[in-house]
């Protein structure tokens, strides 16, 4: 789990930059969700999957 969030964080970050518009709302908007994704993904990477995780 810890892998594969940490290459998805890494992923979603580098898309990211391909939609940095300011001038575009909805580009920035899509920019805003790239990295709360990248969010996630590392505080998944940080913690692993806990009590949910299908293989303990």
């Amino acid at each position: 789990m810890r892998p594969v969030a940490l290459l998805l964080a890494l992923y979603c970050a580098v898309t990211s930059l391909f939609h940095y518009i300011p001038a575009d709302p909805w580009q920035m908007s899509i920019f805003v969700k790239n990295w709360a994704i990248a969010g996630g993904c590392l505080v998944l990477a940080a913690h692993g999957a806990g009590r949910y995780a299908l293989r303990p």
